[in-house]
């Protein structure tokens, strides 16, 4: 099989995959695409209309969802968890396309692919196929037996595809390994098979056809599809041995069986990367690694981007591993993590800090990752406008309230020093079109005026007084508060908040956004964590919309 001939396979495949809906697999041997191994359906336990998983009784409420297609990260921490770290660590993984997203999160669900995707794919795995190519005896763990070649082809076309090979699947890479060892060498053999496996759908593209029988609209998904979901939610790669041996044996084909598998994958460090990307993305604290921050006003900023980011990673790990997890206690905590410098940064709002790096907040100034110099600096791009970039964060990011901008509406303030920003954000704003989205943006916004564009604790905007107070509206936290501290104990408190943690979890599991036939399940997954994301995350797992898919409608 020549390099060519692989290519255009790949190109087929991936072009021809997004636009059928219902993959059915690789099939150039003329194999049946029913016989895929991916297991059966099963049954499990719950309640129709409920938001836990259905038994069967009745069609389980899941929102439609078309093909999804892994991301960058998807895709180096899946060939990373395959060939190993080592073997991957001269690829080259940001030439991959670039990425969707669906709110704060990365997806690539229903993009369209395109010659140049197809080949930027084609490119990074002829990289990945000449490592293995380099380590060809390391990886085939034998001699070059046919034996030992099917063995092989087996044991990583399982972990490539996310389930068993088809006979037919398998003699298609039995195929392209012994053609290319007419006039070639093993290690041109692994290099062509390693760099097909990482073409095709299967790898590509997170593939859900259903369990056997279902044949209408709402499909259960089948143990090896459930398991993908399951790795790619949890550590945001293809699932391990253990996770397909459990497929296998058809323990994911009830509920208990995946809350297992769930709570497992979450306990593993693998999990930590997940977990930090969720709150990152989600409070949209990544933006931080790319703000620019004008140097002459904030002159100590630079030197303190790194320690920002440090801080509120420590403090999430701990929040989610160490302490009790609650979504209030997100908000409210009275401690973080700091290097001194930082520390000194804050001034007045740590009152002890200790060798470990643990710093305790005053309540005052700090309470909680909203006030963490990482969040404040990323929602202030520009600074003067600060306060409308921070207010659309806590209606959008934390309350999950989406406002929809009026069309044709100029945007732009000119600031100057005659009056604080507030002020002149108040004037800009309060009046005609504007008026009805900022009544909600600006008040959460302004109770953050204490802090400046970098994070700062400041009680002057310029030679103005700076103006926190405001009145809370539209929300069920409604009232008025004096600063963003003294909101962060109603945050803690609000049920619209945390219903928006569940949705936002969800988000992230599904890699997509939600509809209104998924809401039992967020009110399912809700109410069994009561707060408690520990509880929340294996809860999202025993949700109809996450052990069932809905086909788009044509």
């Amino acid at each position: 099989m020549t390099p060519t001939r692989i290519h255009e396979i790949g190109l087929g495949l991936l072009l021809s995959t997004p636009a059928l809906g219902c993959y059915t697999g690789v099939s150039s041997t003329g194999g049946d695409a029913a016989d895929d191994g991916t297991g059966s359906g099963g049954t499990s336990a719950g309640t129709a209309g409920t938001g836990a998983d259905t038994d069967g009784a009745g069609e389980a409420s899941v929102a439609p969802s078309g093909l999804g297609r892994l991301t960058r990260v998807e895709y180096e921490r899946s060939v990373t968890a395959i060939f190993g770290e080592a073997l991957v660590a001269g690829v080259t993984f940001d030439n991959l396309p670039a990425d969707g997203k669906i709110g704060r999160f990365e997806t690539n669900a229903d993009l369209n692919v395109n010659i140049d995707i197809v080949d930027a794919y084609r490119l990074v795995a002829e990289d990945i196929g000449a490592a293995a190519g380099a380590q060809a005896a390391a990886l085939l763990g034998c001699d070059e037996s046919p034996e030992c070649v099917r063995a092989f082809l087996v044991e990583y076309g399982r972990l490539v595809y996310r389930r068993p090979l088809t006979d037919a699947e398998l003699e298609v890479f039995v195929g392209f390994w012994d053609a290319s060892r007419e006039g070639g060498t093993v290690q041109d053999a692994m290099r062509l098979v390693v760099t097909a496996f990482l073409q095709t759908p299967d790898f590509l593209y997170r593939l859900e056809r259903g369990a056997d029988g279902d044949d209408g609209p709402v499909r259960r998904l089948t143990g090896y599809e459930v398991a993908s979901r399951l790795s790619f939610f949890l550590w945001k790669s293809g699932p391990d041995a253990e996770l397909l041996d459990a497929a296998e044996a058809g323990l994911l084909d009830d509920a208990d069986g995946v809350r297992a598998q769930a709570e497992r994958l979450l306990a593993d460090p693998r999990a930590e990367f997940t977990i930090l990307r969720f709150h990152r993305s989600w409070l949209g604290i990544d933006a931080l690694d790319t703000q620019l921050v004008d140097a002459t006003e904030f002159p100590e900023f630079e030197a303190l981007r790194d320690d920002m980011a440090e801080e509120t990673e420590r403090f999430i790990l701990h929040f989610f591993r160490e302490d009790d997890a609650q979504v209030g206690t997100l908000f409210t905590a009275d401690y973080s993590f700091a290097s001194p410098e930082l520390a000194a940064y804050y001034g007045d709002g740590v009152v002890d800090a200790g060798p470990d790096g643990s710093i305790t907040l005053d309540p005052a100034q700090r309470r909680g990752i909203l006030t963490h110099g990482s969040y404040l600096t990323a929602h202030a791009r520009t600074p003067q406008r600060a306060p409308i970039y921070r207010g659309k964060s806590l209606l959008a990011d934390v309350l999950c309230m989406q406002l929809v901008p009026p069309p044709n509406v100029n945007t732009t303030i000119d600031f100057d020093s005659t009056a604080s920003a507030r002020d002149q954000i108040e004037s800009a704003t309060s009046m005609g079109a504007c008026a009805g989205c900022h009544q909600l943006i600006n008040p959460l916004g302004f109770l953050f005026e204490n802090y400046d564009g970098a994070g700062h604790w400041r009680t002057m905007d310029g030679e103005f007084p700076v103006e926190a107070a405001a009145d809370v509206l539209g929300t069920d936290i409604d009232g008025h508060y004096a600063d963003a501290p003294a909101l962060m104990s109603k945050l803690a408190e609000s049920q619209q908040v945390a219903d928006c943690v569940a949705r936002q979890w969800l988000r992230f599991a599904l890699s997509r956004p939600e509809a209104d036939l998924d809401e039992p399940s967020i009110a399912a997954a809700a109410g069994q964590a009561g707060g408690d994301m520990r509880e929340l995350v294996p809860a999202i797992t025993q949700t109809d919309a996450f052990r069932h898919r809905r086909l788009p409608e044509e």
